[in-house]
């Protein structure tokens, strides 16, 4: 055992590789040694699609690197667009046994008759490639291999423009605010922050939501000096300064923009956060960021927090899962749509650290038992990370049993951010394609939507 008890050992938690967790949950580790070791592999359209799919042809490549799998069993997953994938099943499909011995290649047709449904939506091809017969290590049915095909990808959210009178708009000289029949948003004219979000009988935000670029290292970034390569983001949001503010409203729609420019001290670069806001509520959220200079750090991350009430612990969201994935740990999490409480959605390392995240969302939304809440739609696919806890939480604790319940739940909303790494644990840095250069532009945006029973 080389874990960290309370005394000092030499490799602290270096060895604490996991099956179980210590809270006798199955850990997510096996899940993506399955999707690593799984020895079927192919060429087809596109780069992503390990199994080869061809869509125009619906027809998949698949190589056997291991030993002989079938049946293949196959469905399609679509579901309503705008309020986003149900997950349910449209039309299924069986294969026949395919006899792939190792090293085999076949090219099969994909047994889906009619048409999928035309509304839009995003629709998704999955394939479980199941044992024949029993073995010694598993019964006949069970998966050694899955993959999911973007038939056609999510068409992603946008801001619905309505024909209602204008909204209220006062411009004062610490405060904005955007009054609508039964809503209003208020933001600190100095910092940007949107400070306050009330629709009806919700109050939305119980912490500000505004930029922020830092995300807390796990055990592998901390060995590879993460902290000090990536360190000058820690305070690059606290820092920013406002350059400018811009508030207007459209007379057509009766929409409302409220818009903030800033300095960062880091790339010297622009950042603007624009919110738009339509007569029923919703708000459109938009980040730019144009950096000045040649060469700057690695960013952490590229989005916004803020707090929302405690009482909204249902996390339910159509992305990636439904265990944690990150950028470069994520084939292994496939798309659907996911319900769990708070507890389930952060993962109980024994040392604290960075974890939680879900890749590729489309949409995300926390709700208290009547269903009331908040509800995100991305624009493009999101990152998102919940906590009853906040980063500094994360970063001035040693051991999980020492991190605090907080009266709010730390929401992190990123397009993307650091791949975890972990080549190996003692140095290696994450693979560049996987981190954010901080002398490149970024843009990302998403709607927030009240859920109100």
């Amino acid at each position: 055992f080389t874990g960290d008890g309370l005394e000092q050992l030499g490799a602290e938690d270096l060895g604490q590789g996991r099956v179980i967790e210590q809270v006798r949950a199955l850990a997510l580790g096996p899940f993506d040694a399955k999707e690593s070791f799984r020895g079927i592999d192919g060429g087809g359209g596109h780069q992503q699609m390990h199994m080869g799919m061809i869509v125009e042809a619906a027809r998949v490549g698949m190589q056997n690197g291991n030993g002989p799998w079938g049946p293949l069993q196959l469905r399609i997953v679509a579901g309503k667009a705008v309020e986003g994938s149900d997950g349910r099943v449209v039309k299924r499909g069986t294969i026949k046994p395919v006899d792939l011995e190792p090293g085999g290649v076949a090219e099969i047709g994909v047994p889906i008759t009619g048409r999928i449904p035309q509304d839009g939506s995003e629709v998704i091809l999955e394939i479980d490639v199941k044992l024949p017969k029993d073995t010694l290590w598993a019964p006949a049915g069970w998966a050694v291999a899955r993959e999911q095909f973007i038939v056609r990808e999510s068409s992603f959210a946008a801001l619905k423009n309505g024909h209602a009178p204008a909204l209220e708009v006062r411009n004062g000289d610490n405060t904005i605010t955007v009054r609508g029949m039964d809503f209003e948003l208020t933001w600190d004219r100095a910092s940007g922050a949107l400070t306050g979000y009330e629709h009806k009988t919700l109050s939305l935000l119980k912490r500000p939501l505004e930029p922020y670029f830092w995300k807390p290292a796990n055990r592998n970034q901390a060995r590879n000096l993460y902290l000090e390569r990536l360190g000058p983001w820690r305070e690059a949001a606290a820092q920013r300064k406002l350059t400018g503010v811009m508030v207007a409203t459209d007379k057509e729609t009766g929409a409302a923009t409220v818009q903030f420019a800033f300095l960062l001290p880091v790339a010297e670069a622009d950042y603007t956060l624009s919110y738009r806001i339509s007569t029923d509520g919703t708000v459109a959220v938009e980040a730019d960021y144009r950096p000045n200079t040649e060469s700057a750090p690695k960013m952490p991350k590229f989005g916004i927090r803020m707090g929302l009430p405690d009482g909204w612990r249902k996390i339910t969201y159509y992305g990636r899962g439904p265990w944690e994935n990150y950028w470069d740990r994520k084939t292994g999490a496939f798309f659907g749509v996911y319900s769990m409480p708070l507890e389930d959605y952060w993962v109980h390392y024994i040392y604290p650290q960075d974890n939680g995240n879900r890749c590729d969302v489309r949409w995300w939304q926390a709700t208290d038992t009547d269903g009331n809440g908040m509800r995100i739609e991305g624009m493009q696919g999101l990152s998102v990370r919940a906590w009853p806890y906040t980063e500094e939480d994360i970063e001035t604790n040693r051991l999980a049993y020492e991190l605090p319940r907080r009266d709010f739940i730390n929401v992190n909303v990123d397009w993307k951010l650091h791949g975890v790494g972990g080549d190996n644990s003692w140095g290696k840095r994450t693979m560049d394609k996987y981190t954010l250069p901080g002398e490149r532009p970024y843009h990302y945006g998403f709607l927030l939507m009240p859920l109100e029973r």
